[in-house]
């Protein structure tokens, strides 16, 4: 676009997002083996007052792993995205005025990764009694762990998409904005999966929206949200540092985006 340079910062690298992705996959397995084994043995006893102890405990346990695996995975993050953000023309670091906002995008993947067992436990509570009291055998109730399972292992396949692209995001964003770039292009998939229609992606393609102009961010939904690339579930879409040229000036369209005018002296 005449007037402004766009700067393709890197992708979120492979080893940023196979590492958070390879550690839920494993916990996660790790407590669904455990869960198959351990439960479905207790509960050939029927002694309903024992079985929920039991669960108490190891949802206790496995919350506890969970919570402490994901600060240690959330740093390991942050190191590997220092690595994917380093270009000729930014650098990984900011004001420390940021710090609320990373930290709240930290805090989050910690509060869905320790959600994780959470879920699981409270899933398995309402089948173990449901199955209880339908009398049902040792088999069919390991049947209802099986689904269980296959429901938390995909949670947390979609817990690493999603919040890996959330907080890819967020720190790009401080990372401009402590480096003096107001303005950012919209960079979607450019394939058939990016969404379309009422706050469809693919007609934010190439538009230009200025950091923290929050009330004239695209909608992003069709709940009619507003709101910046990765914000929306399962967004893949990016944002582009944008640098003004001398001599222009970026000038607010009735959308709501901006686009470089030159100045006329």
């Amino acid at each position: 676009m005449k007037g402004t340079k766009i700067v393709k910062l890197p992708k979120l690298g492979n080893k940023s997002k196979n590492k958070y992705l390879s550690t839920l996959k494993s916990l996660t397995k790790a407590m669904n083996r455990s869960l198959r084994k351990e439960i479905t043995e207790i509960y050939k006893t029927k002694d309903t007052n024992l079985i929920k102890l039991f669960i108490d405990n190891l949802e206790k346990n496995y919350t506890g792993i969970f919570t402490q695996e994901s600060k240690k995975l959330l740093g390991d993050f942050l190191i590997n995205v220092q690595g994917d953000l380093k270009s000729e023309v930014f650098f990984f670091g900011y004001d420390h005025k940021y710090d609320k906002q990373i930290q709240a995008g930290i805090d989050n993947n910690i509060m869905l990764i320790k959600n994780i067992p959470e879920k699981a436990f409270f899933d398995l509570r309402k089948d173990l009694f449901q199955s209880i009291a339908n009398d049902e055998n040792t088999k069919s109730f390991y049947q209802r762990i099986v689904d269980n399972n296959h429901a938390t292992e995909k949670r947390a396949r979609f817990i690493a998409r999603d919040q890996t692209a959330k907080l890819y995001s967020e720190i790009t964003q401080v990372s401009q904005r402590s480096n003096g770039i107001e303005y950012f292009q919209w960079g979607t998939a450019k394939d058939s999966r990016v969404s379309k229609g009422k706050g469809g992606h693919k007609k934010l393609e190439g538009k230009i929206y200025k950091w923290g102009d929050y009330k004239n961010y695209p909608i992003i939904d069709s709940q009619g949200n507003r709101g910046i690339p990765a914000q929306r579930p399962n967004c893949r879409c990016v944002a582009y540092a944008v640098l003004v040229e001398d001599g222009y000036k970026m000038v607010k369209q009735s959308d709501g985006s901006y686009i470089a005018r030159k100045i006329w002296r």
